[in-house]
């Protein structure tokens, strides 16, 4: 976890439960696979520390980079705040008693789970403190633009709000780049979408993909789109200037 990049994370291995604590945490997790969206982002990163201290141990690998990953250094900083000396079973306990208090009546539900459900794929998405919470309203393209659904944004998009931007000054196809979205920066570009537009601080689409490292997405809109590669944020920043990475620095250099 070089970057804490684990979109697609969950716990895969087939466990018969050998304790009552072991049942609760792995229908806890279940739990908020299903309901992320009634759980606040604080409470996301607690458990998300936790699932990881289970699943991966104490966390030795680097602070991601990137000057806007906010959510991977959050995700990082939560986990790495567990140290070493805490134990799993503890990292269960506490995962269970958090669920308590802020997902009322999760037990209720363990005898309904399906056997399939029980021993199929447990454990928080990591893009659930990004993306799946943030579906507050299928009508705003914000909304589902975060949330990857491209067909359900098809639905949605016009020619008025292709290019508009949110309250944080942020286009769709800034989110997509900062998200690392490949796909959805495909099809928004495809539709038209402004790709010089610029944030309140000056800052482009490619700003924001080069400063996360998401090299699809960079290769994506220096090869195939006509972006302006000399746009300079409010701090005179062009955005080769927002990494080290060499693969990213030397798609400027074509």
């Amino acid at each position: 976890m070089s970057s804490i990049d684990d979109d697609e994370l969950f716990c895969n291995e087939e466990k018969q439960p050998k304790s009552p604590l072991d049942t609760l945490y792995e229908h806890g997790t279940l739990c908020v696979r299903q309901k992320a969206s009634e759980i606040s982002q604080d409470h996301l990163l607690y458990l998300y520390s936790r699932f990881k201290f289970v699943t991966e141990g104490p966390c030795n690998c680097d602070r991601p980079s990137g000057l806007f990953n906010f959510e991977a250094k959050k995700k990082w900083d939560s986990w790495k705040s567990l140290g070493d000396s805490v134990s799993k079973d503890k990292c269960k306990e506490e995962y269970v008693a958090k669920l308590d208090q802020v997902l009322l009546g999760w037990r209720e539900s363990l005898d309904l789970s399906s056997e399939a459900e029980k021993k199929g794929t447990f454990g928080v998405r990591c893009s659930t403190l990004g993306q799946n919470n943030e579906v507050t309203n299928t009508s705003d393209c914000f909304d589902v633009c975060k949330s990857g659904d491209i067909q359900q944004l098809n639905k949605l998009l016009n020619s008025e709000n292709l290019n508009q931007v949110d309250e944080s000054g942020m286009s769709m196809l800034m989110w997509a780049c900062d998200r690392g979205n490949l796909d959805m920066a495909k099809f928004l570009i495809e539709k038209g979408a402004d790709v010089n537009l610029q944030d309140s601080d000056g800052q482009s689409c490619l700003h924001y993909a080069v400063a996360c490292e998401h090299l699809e997405i960079v290769k994506l809109l220096i090869e195939k789109t006509k972006i302006d590669l000399n746009l300079e944020d409010s701090d005179g920043q062009k955005a080769e200037n927002l990494t080290n990475n060499k693969e990213i620095s030397n798609l400027f250099q074509r």
